[in-house]
């Protein structure tokens, strides 16, 4: 490899450092992610430290990025920094592997460690917070990392296999230190010999062990959703056979070491950040409260909390757990001006592009609004890699997602509580990533979940999710506009059955219209699905067959998208079922209520689409009557309705309506009683898509030219006598 605009060779200027020791006592006794930045700033994008007696190469800054994206890892290796590991847990770690191999588990992987298959555990993921809560009742104080790291591995346990692996926690947490320590050679690998060591390993090895027979001998209908090991077991090499058992116990154990070392990291960082932002976090506990008013939020509610999972991006810019993707130097290359010779380890950083001026104004302040529209600070190219760049991308970003918004909303809902010392500044140590100090400690003061009542909306959360997923660009992207549109609407009669259960599973169902029941293959009732919900996504993650029977209740209108378009979009964009329905419903709503407001924006026309239901009305149905309370604004989408006055004289018919057009807004903007009754004509049905009064009010308030496009329908409607 070389790099074009290198004009001499000359080794990468070295950072000072102690004799001997180097770097190492900076490196583990002061923050590490500001360390990268500052030797950033002072030698450039590649630089020399030592640590631990061993000298790396840092390749840092976004001229790092372009690099590795680049040359896409020609002439380098990563078997020399993680084949210890490999050796360690006894089978395939992906992070040693070239990107080109091991293809199938790879995407099996993606799968197991996706944001869908996090949400289906959300009730279990919550259960295991208030379970760490709980060990720790008011009135006590508990080390962050350690509450953190308990709750993480007890959530991660649900995720693997669906079951409690509490009895495991102490070995499985000291083996993954370990084993984590040896991988970044900060402990010897001859420590591997060690007695201690080697009792851990059998521990652990017995307990991976234990965790596939329990699975391997689960009863056919034990009724527990998809999880990690499912995915696992499902993978096959690339030459499609089955992963040997050895590889599955690899891949089990490396989540739990992945667990442990990092996202109990991510929730600790959080939680530092908003306790030192009272502002800030003040907004967060409102949004919370709110979503959980009502229940336990749903993966929709959790992106939809928009204040938090802001907050959780900027924590993330500000504490990277991964300092760099590490490689072995196979070919001498030149970067920058600069030789990086063979048999180097390299380390490709994107650290100090998160603390740079040039993306981030005032870089080491907390700020979560710079993380939303219209800012968007972190979308700027190789502004923001907290999970690693091309093609290291870690599969588990959408997991730890889920796991954290999950942890740190449960804690603010149930508890109040304060830092002690309350003005200690936070000690970050690399062990064996950045990670907060223990003695970084909390006490809890009270429960709160009594009077913790907050106003819920979740038809606005589910709207701040859909806007999220277009401002991120996943849902704007060609690729996902065409799969979002390739959807056959269909309907049936009340008494079909859309699915049956044992049959192939090919289709992803949404509901639009109507009513359907879900029942076991004995017709036992097992739930009642209403326009909104979706169905048949665990045939198509699972083992490909119908689980439950769908049978309509009531003449119903479903999209449906294929398997293929739905595995896509769960692998490659780690969007879950719900929030794919929510896109899928809005977009088909979206181009209906266009044709009767073709002025508003495309964002006011999510927002009005979100807000409103589609409801559908049979031959002569009467839709709303005179002189009853406005509550509702109607757009036509399909029929013809016939709009009646009911006077003195009778009733007469003063009007016809198409779609495109609406009706009900004069009650509603005016405060007043229905003017007239609206009735649907005799070659019924139709479609309407209903809006809230609310969300009418706001939209008029907010949007001066749907102000004036329904300001104008209505001056029509006066001057020709028509309410």
């Amino acid at each position: 490899m070389t790099d074009s605009k290198s004009t001499e060779s000359t080794p990468p200027p070295s950072l000072p450092g102690l004799p001997l020791l180097g770097n190492t006592i900076e490196l583990l006794t002061k923050d590490a992610n500001r360390f990268f930045s500052e030797a950033y700033e002072k030698l450039g994008p590649v630089f020399q430290v030592n640590y631990l007696f061993r000298n790396y190469t840092i390749m840092a800054g976004p001229e790092s990025l372009n690099h590795l994206l680049e040359f896409r890892e020609q002439g380098m290796s990563r078997e020399a920094f993680f084949g210890p590991v490999d050796k360690q847990i006894g089978g395939v770690v992906l992070l040693t592997q070239p990107v080109g191999a091991y293809q199938n588990l790879r995407n099996q992987a993606r799968l197991a460690f996706s944001r869908q298959l996090a949400a289906e555990f959300i009730p279990d993921l919550v259960g295991c917070v208030d379970e760490g809560l709980d060990r720790h009742p008011p009135g006590s104080t508990v080390s962050v990392m350690d509450l953190c790291t308990r709750v993480s591995f007890d959530q991660y346990s649900r995720l693997l296999c669906g079951e409690s692996l509490d009895a495991y926690f102490d070995t499985a947490n000291r083996y993954a230190v370990w084993v984590m320590n040896i991988g970044v050679k900060k402990v010897p690998e001859f420590s591997v010999h060690l007695p201690a060591y080697k009792k851990l390993r059998r521990d652990v090895m017995k307990m991976a062990d234990e965790v596939l027979t329990r699975y391997e001998n689960r009863p056919a209908d034990h009724g527990m959703p998809y999880t990690i090991l499912d995915a696992l077991v499902s993978a096959t090499d690339d030459d499609g056979n089955p992963l040997p058992r050895k590889d599955l116990v690899a891949t089990l154990q490396y989540g739990i070491i992945g667990t442990v070392v990092y996202m109990n990291r991510t929730v600790a960082f959080l939680l530092h950040d908003l306790l030192s932002n009272p502002e800030h976090y003040e907004r967060v506990r409102e949004e919370v409260d709110g979503a959980y008013a009502n229940g336990l939020p749903d993966s929709l509610d959790l992106r939809g909390m928009s204040t938090l999972n802001a907050a959780l991006k900027e924590s993330m810019r500000l504490h990277p757990v991964s300092l760099g993707m590490p490689f072995m130097v196979d070919e001498p290359f030149e970067f920058n001006g600069h030789t990086v010779p063979k048999g180097q380890f390299c380390v490709y950083s994107g650290v100090p592009n998160h603390f740079s001026a040039d993306f981030y104004p005032q870089p080491h302040r907390f700020d979560p609004d710079r993380c939303r529209a219209p800012r968007n600070e972190h979308k700027q190219r190789r502004a923001y890699a907290p999970y690693g760049y091309g093609k290291r991308v870690c599969p588990a970003g959408g997991l730890v997602e889920t796991c954290t918004l999950v942890s740190i909303s449960r804690i603010i809902h149930r508890r109040t509580f304060e830092r002690v010392p309350a003005n200690d500044p936070l000690r970050t140590v690399l062990a064996p990533l950045p990670a907060p100090d223990r003695k970084f400690r909390i006490r809890f003061i009270d429960e709160r979940s009594e009077h913790a009542a907050g106003k819920t909306d979740h038809t606005q959360l589910a709207v701040n999710a859909l806007d999220e997923l277009f401002e991120s660009g996943r849902l704007a992207k060609p690729a996902m506009r065409e799969r979002l549109d390739n959807v056959t609407p269909r309907r049936h009669e009340s008494g079909d059955y859309i699915l049956r259960k044992g049959e192939q599973a090919e289709t992803f169902h949404v509901l639009i219209e109507g009513t359907v029941e879900v029942t076991s293959g004995s017709n036992e009732h097992l739930a009642s699905l209403e326009p909104g919900n979706y169905f048949g996504e665990i045939g198509l993650l699972g083992e490909g067959r119908r689980t439950a029977n769908c049978l309509s209740t009531t003449p119903t209108l479903v999209l449906e998208m294929t398997r293929d378009d739905f595995l896509a979009i769960v692998l490659k964009d780690d969007l879950v079922p719900g929030e794919i329905a929510a896109a899928l419903r809005q977009r088909y709503l979206t181009t209906r209520v266009h044709k009767a407001l073709p002025a508003l924006t495309s964002e006011r026309l999510r927002t009005l689409a979100g807000t409103g239901s589609l409801k559908r009305f049979e031959a002569d149905d009467t839709i709303i009557r005179q002189g009853d309370d406005a509550d509702w604004f109607y757009i036509l989408l399909t029929g013809t309705v016939a709009v009646l006055i009911e006077d003195a004289n009778g009733t007469q018919q003063v009007a016809t309506l198409q779609p495109g057009d609406h009706f009900g807004e004069i009650g509603i903007l005016e405060a007043r009683a229905r003017t007239a009754t609206v009735r649907v004509t005799a070659d019924g049905p139709v479609e309407t898509l209903a809006i809230p009064r609310d969300a009418l009010l706001e939209l008029v308030e907010q949007d001066p030219q749907a102000r004036r496009d329904i300001a104008s329908i209505i001056l029509d409607r006066i001057r020709s006598g028509t309410p």
